[in-house]
């Protein structure tokens, strides 16, 4: 589900109206500036066996015949009117013009592996889907509106497969469930999920946390809720992002049918993990009296397992062209929210709505709201935050009220815990003069060599709505992004009325390898039909082995160290995850093997050009030998390098 913005004016009135009818709490009124939190102490969770919620479900089908409801509409309060926003002052750095095709090709940055439909509009019954899906050590676990499914990562289904409200059916209250959110948490080791009910006042935000990383019939979730608000608030369009220390919930808010202002809400992550009871803060108004404030605040996923703060992105609700950041200080004890730290960035507007073939009604694009965001730690060790959201843009990909077209545009965000401040941006967008293809529903994410996978749903004039691909290298030009390709392909048009459009997407890193990508994408599976596909993107394969230092090794050493060095090419570089200091260290690292009889002891990871191997050759044959170097991901490059002692076949060349 979600919502647009009445406006400017609209959130004045209301606000007025708000405070004067005293209905708003004093939590609730909260002044605008750094706000010191006051934790709540709710109640213990609910644990319910994955088999028990299968067993309801079963009950379920039994009585309705395994049907889902007919098609329904999530209800969106708030109406479509769009804000006056106005126009902000925009960064001074240009877009990039980025190549178009429009098949897959060999300069995709991330070429697709397995994929698979993780859901359709006939096993949910819900219009638009809310696309969300996350991927864990084994698994992926999907969850729309109207369905939660689990599968291995071949795309086989696994232990759960329910209906929403049957998976929720322990904190619900009765009441309707939509605007899932997955998060794999790889520090705990755990499966976090969020959605709130449909309560028209004070609806509840709930949670539910696995017992462990893999889902099984014998394996559980503990369920938890709280209230939105205290004052008839409806909390609309949550977004969730998981740390160390706790899980941040962003919300839209609204009084009756007009918007009211935004909310974070800080959960002390330990005290779910643990069975409860649950510890929530809430910061409330996250917009001022001026109309200034994040607008749909994205928390970001921080999988670091050192960092001691949280963070809140959204567009400016006042202005175009400036995106919001709120820092939480101490989260998992008593927060602390900053104020709006405002960034500019190249000029952005409302997107159009999208044509497709097929669909006698353009395909809802939303508003200029963030998808996602998710915080990654630079090859150079620094943190830094990426988010992306759907524009309206001209032939040339620059920003406005006058352009015919809608564009990915993607950030990243560096200086984050003193002032925030902008590394870079990039849109993809179609150049042609006419017709041109429309993306949009972006998310983005970015793994530890630095790498961004971009993706989103894409369509046009004489062009089904599919799935697209691209992004970045880490070695590229600033504000680059590379072409995109086609990971999905349609034949079918949509036509279910109203025709909403996402209201997410997601993409994700594997927690494996921090190199794999990930990413779930809505696209039109078959005629008037909405699916959700599973997609993995594969990193770059590994530089080509091309040098060893020294070239010569004895027979009969325990233990010899040699310098592997590889020559880059379009991205592909050794690689390996780390220590993980702090954190439960990665499951795959970069590995190397040696042919003719030699062992590699160990492989030292220096930069994407270089590794170390230290070999034992006292079961060696003499000659040459050829050198494999295994990424965390499985692909491999090979070449013959190394000599080992006098004579046999030597290295060709």
């Amino acid at each position: 589900m979600r919502t647009r913005l009445l406006g400017a004016l609209l959130f004045l009135a209301a606000l007025v109206a708000l405070v004067a009818s005293g209905s708003g709490t004093a939590a609730e009124l909260q002044p605008i500036g750094a706000v010191v939190g006051h934790p709540r102490t709710g109640s213990p969770g609910i644990t319910e066996s994955v088999a028990e919620i299968v067993a309801r479900q079963k009950r379920e089908d039994r009585r309705t015949g395994g049907r889902p409801r007919g098609i329904r509409e999530k209800p969106e309060p708030g109406g479509r009117q769009r804000p006056p926003k106005l126009p902000g002052p925009a960064a001074l750095q240009p877009p990039v013009r980025a190549p178009v095709r429009n098949a897959v090709g060999p300069s995709a940055p991330f070429p697709a592996g397995t994929s698979f439909l993780g859901a359709q509009i006939s096993e949910s019954g819900a219009v638009p889907p809310d696309s969300m899906g996350s991927v864990g050590p084994g698994q992926v676990l999907v969850a729309v509106n109207g369905r939660i499914k689990v599968f291995n990562k071949v795309g086989t289904l696994g232990a759960l497969n329910v209906s929403d409200s049957t998976f929720w059916s322990a904190v619900r209250n009765g009441q309707d469930v939509t605007d899932p959110q997955v998060e794999y948490d790889r520090l705990s080791g755990r499966w976090i999920v969020s959605a709130v009910n449909l309560a028209r006042k004070n609806n509840r935000i709930m949670i539910a946390v696995s017992s462990g990383p893999t889902i099984t019939g014998s394996s559980s979730f503990t369920f938890f809720s709280f209230p939105s608000s205290s004052s008839g608030l409806f909390a609309d369009y949550p977004q969730m992002g998981v740390d160390r220390n706790a899980i941040y919930i962003g919300t839209n808010d609204f009084k009756n049918i007009l918007f009211a202002n935004t909310s974070a809400f800080v959960i002390r992550k330990s005290s779910v993990t643990s069975g409860g009871p649950i510890v929530v803060t809430a910061f409330h108004n996250l917009i001022d009296g001026t109309g200034a404030g994040p607008f749909t605040p994205q928390p970001a996923q921080d999988m670091d397992p050192n960092v001691s703060q949280g963070y809140f992105v959204g567009v400016d609700n006042a202005v175009f062209s400036r995106l919001d950041v709120r820092r939480v200080s101490n989260p998992g004890g008593t927060p602390t929210l900053s104020g709006s730290l405002a960034i500019s960035v190249p000029p952005t507007y409302f997107p159009l709505n999208v044509p497709a073939q097929g669909s006698t009604s353009d395909l809802d694009a939303l508003d200029d709201r963030l998808f996602e965001a998710m915080i990654s730690r630079r090859p150079n060790g620094s943190l830094s935050l990426w988010t992306a959201h759907n524009i309206r843009v001209n032939s040339s990909g620059v920003g406005g009220s006058g352009g015919d077209r809608t564009a990915d545009r993607w950030y990243q965000i560096g200086n984050l815990s003193t002032t925030p401040s902008l590394i870079q941006s990039g849109t993809m967008f179609d150049p042609a003069a006419s017709n041109p293809r429309f993306f949009w529903i972006p998310s983005i994410a970015a793994n530890g060599q630095g790498h961004a996978s971009l993706n989103s749903s894409t369509a046009g004039v004489g062009r089904f709505a599919a799935v697209a691909s691209m992004g970045r290298l880490a070695t590229d030009p600033l504000g680059a992004t590379r072409a995109f390709t086609i990971t999905q392909s349609s034949s079918s048009a949509y036509n279910i009325q109203p025709p909403r459009w996402g209201d997410y997407s997601q993409t994700v890193v594997d927690p494996t390898d921090n190199m794999t990508f990930w990413t779930f994408q809505e696209y039109a599976n078959a005629t008037n039909s909405w699916g959700v596909r599973v997609i993995k993107l594969r990193a770059p394969p590994p530089a080509k082995p091309s040098s060893a230092s020294p070239a010569n090794v004895p027979q009969g050493s325990p233990a010899v160290s040699v310098t592997i060095t590889g020559t880059s090419s379009n991205g592909s570089g050794f690689f390996d995850p780390g220590p993980d200091i702090g954190g439960p260290g990665f499951s795959r690292h970069i590995a190397a093997a040696v042919d003719g009889g030699v062992t590699v002891n160990s492989v030292t990871y220096t930069d994407p050009v270089h590794v170390t191997l230290n070999l034992n050759t006292t079961a060696a044959s003499a000659g040459g030998k050829n050198v494999t170097i295994i990424n965390p991901d499985g692909q491999s490059a090979t070449a013959c390098l190394i000599q080992v002692g006098d004579g046999g076949t030597p290295c060709p060349g």
